[in-house]
């Protein structure tokens, strides 16, 4: 195996103790969970060094290693902010797992040329990847709430319910998350019109990423602004959350996805 190859299965499986901690009730290993998440963090951030080291990646294995980077960042911070937050990882670790086995399978470096390469693409690539983080994480709370609904309803918590943070503490963090993400993301969306605008071409290009990722902006806006004018929460509100994260997985890596795997470019 080559290096990148070996790096990525290193890093996939430095995101196992994290979802053996978080699936352990934290209360009972409060210790283990920053080493573990440490070694989750490290483990991905030393394969995005290596990678980057060999250019700017634009690869869908790349693309769906940075987005799992983002998403153990903002878990940080996260977790760092709210305990409850912490309970997020039952939900978040197996899809970073998903999409670090996807990756893997797929892997193969692309890089930008260096006159494409400039800042402009760095704070607009950031923009995009912090935005999907903090949707990802968002949307995270939104299925944890139709889970603990759900359980109420029936009046039965299962395993999964007990390991998930209250409904209450959900639409907190649901409603937090996507304020960051629309502020996040509208400065991601300004800096791609103005790189847009510097190289000549229209300020609004018509082209799938372009498009999902207003389509993402207005639904995120629309989600806050219903949420602050009618009381918008719960199952309604989580489902509408789920749809915007679907809109940004369909812009950053999907795109990517469609591009090089299916099409072949």
């Amino acid at each position: 195996m080559d290096t990148p190859l070996i790096l990525a299965v290193a890093a996939l499986l430095a995101l196992l103790p994290l979802g053996v901690v978080t699936w352990r009730r934290l209360e009972s290993v409060p210790a283990a969970f920053w080493p573990a998440l440490t070694v989750a963090v490290a483990g991905t951030a030393a394969l995005l060094g290596v990678e980057a080291r060999r250019g700017w990646p634009t690869g869908f294995a790349d693309a769906l290693w940075l987005s799992v980077g983002a998403c153990l960042a903002a878990f940080l911070a996260v977790s760092a902010l709210s305990r409850e937050g912490r309970r997020l990882g039952v939900i978040l670790v197996p899809f970073l797992v998903v999409s670090g086995a996807l990756a893997t399978i797929w892997i193969r470096h692309r890089v930008l040329e260096p006159e494409v390469a400039s800042a402009w693409i760095a704070i607009h690539v950031g923009a995009s990847l912090a935005t999907y983080a903090l949707v990802a994480l968002a949307a995270g709370a939104g299925v944890a709430i139709l889970i603990q609904e759900r359980a109420i309803k029936r009046r039965a918590r299962g395993a999964l319910s007990e390991r998930l943070p209250s409904v209450a503490a959900c639409e907190r963090l649901e409603f937090y998350l996507l304020l960051a993400a629309a502020i996040v993301l509208g400065a991601g969306i300004a800096t791609g019109m103005a790189w847009s605008n510097l190289k000549g071409g229209p300020v609004i290009p018509l082209e799938h990423k372009s498009l999902l990722a207003l389509l993402a902006f207005g639904l995120i806006v629309g989600i806050l602004t219903l949420h602050r004018v009618t009381g918008l929460r719960g199952r309604a509100a989580a489902r509408w959350v789920l749809g915007a994260s679907l809109a940004m997985f369909l812009a950053y890596p999907g795109v990517k996805f469609v591009t090089e795997v299916l099409i072949g470019r």
